[in-house]
């Protein structure tokens, strides 16, 4: 299983519910950048969806942002699956799409979808 360095997966767990000898090999790592109100404001102007491919993506931009009191209504949140799904909701996040497919593609056809 190829993941990042934050992974929260645990190789005994996973295989014995898959019934197969997994190993987990971290192949890029997760860190995170701080930015000021307004560098997030000209970023997130005009746009029309926030895609979060993973939890650590929300985490990061919920540290972002958590005390900066910006306008997130017009804006529609876009989940890759159910794991990143439930960080959104931790965070209160209004999850407008999740990919039935949990991939690029899937985000899209579903995005598609909703126009």
């Amino acid at each position: 299983l190829l993941s990042s360095n934050i992974h929260n997966r645990n190789e005994n767990e996973l295989s014995k519910e898959y019934e197969l000898n997994v190993k987990i090999k971290d192949i890029y790592t997760n860190s995170f950048k701080k930015y000021e109100k307004k560098e997030i404001e000209e970023k997130l102007k005009e746009q029309g969806y926030l895609i979060f491919l993973s939890s650590s993506a929300v985490e990061s931009f919920y540290e972002n942002i958590k005390d900066k009191n910006l306008n997130l209504e017009k804006i529609k949140i876009v989940s890759i699956g159910p794991m990143t799904s439930e960080t959104l909701k931790k965070y209160s996040f209004k999850i407008s799409i999740e990919a039935k497919e949990y991939s690029l593609e899937g985000i899209l056809e579903e995005i598609i979808k909703k126009h």
